[in-house]
């Protein structure tokens, strides 16, 4: 009755174990339930459960950060640690020194979560291998990276192959400001803008770059450019011979325009299915359409499509 007690009362306040009787000590029971309500309870448990294998993989079981507080011996222990891992990369912390510079070891915590980088051994830090890997489970460890890799940009450029254009938010300002740098990351991700500067998402050439990078369907770059661009004749134009979405994208006065309209489809054929019904069923802008695409004719007003001059 007494553990059945305190196990409800472990359930909302782990640190109850304060209070235990000497019987309900060394309950494993006991202690796992605590350990789930919060870990930090586990500075009260005997270093005789803290020193035993098969309760320290159910407390582990529990929170895997509860291998702070396990003993020196079974924090030197593979099986032990990477069980933790499989909970929290971050549970890096708390193995052994020998366990933090085994590159596997490593590997599996910045697989998890790529900030468990900073528990890592100095020379495993500053491993490119590793350092991409903990970059693909996290961009933000980029911030924490040695300077030999934070500074490099040929490293960063892999890095942001590898976890994408996200990287722009924590690199150092001259990288994220650096139009070349910039131009390179676009390549990868073709929303990469939307980390940048104001001054480079308002550069036209790297707007247009990144429409090119998302080909037909870049209207996501598109969707992303500041107001100035999304309502310029010019800018559009040049963005339609790259995706149809341009037309659908364009401000409702361009829409209504028939000689911006007609430009459009002369540029990108596809783009009729995103002009108004009106010019759907314009002779002129369907035959420049299909002279671009000939599936354009497939948005046509049903007039135009079982006309005879389109067959």
């Amino acid at each position: 009755a007494d553990k059945d007690l305190m196990l409800k009362a472990l359930e909302f306040n782990a640190y109850a174990v304060e209070y235990l009787a000497a019987p309900l000590l060394e309950e494993r029971e006991i202690w796992m339930t605590a350990t789930k309500q919060n870990f930090h309870a586990l500075r009260s448990c005997s270093a005789d459960l803290l020193g035993d294998k098969e309760t320290a993989l159910s407390l582990i079981e529990a929170d895997a950060f509860a291998l702070r507080y396990l003993s020196p011996e079974l924090r030197s222990d593979r099986e032990v640690v990477l069980q933790a891992l499989k909970g929290t990369g971050l549970a890096l912390e708390f193995a052994s020194a020998e366990l933090r510079a085994e590159r596997e070891v490593v590997e599996k915590a910045v697989q998890k979560d790529g900030l468990a980088l900073e528990f890592a051994s100095l020379e495993l830090q500053k491993d490119e291998g590793i350092a991409l890997e903990a970059v693909k489970s996290n961009t933000a460890v980029v911030r924490i990276l040695p300077e030999s890799l934070s500074r490099s940009m040929s490293f960063l450029l892999q890095a942001a192959v590898a976890g994408g254009s996200s990287i722009l938010r924590f690199v150092a300002p001259e990288f994220a400001s650096d139009k070349v740098f910039v131009m390179h990351v676009i390549k990868s991700d073709c929303t990469a803008l939307k980390h940048c500067p104001k001054e480079l998402q308002d550069d036209s050439s790297l707007q247009l770059a990144a429409v090119e990078a998302g080909g037909p369907q870049g209207s996501a770059a598109l969707e992303l450019a500041p107001q100035a661009l999304r309502t310029d004749r010019a800018f559009l134009l040049r963005c339609a011979k790259i995706t149809p979405q341009a037309l659908r994208l364009a401000p409702e006065e361009l829409q209504k325009d028939r000689s911006f309209v007609l430009e459009a489809v002369r540029a990108r054929g596809a783009a009729l299915q995103f002009a108004l019904f009106e010019f759907r069923m314009d002779h002129d802008v369907v035959l420049e359409a299909v002279k671009q695409d000939l599936g354009a004719l497939a948005f046509a007003d049903t007039s135009l499509r079982h006309s005879a001059k389109f067959k």
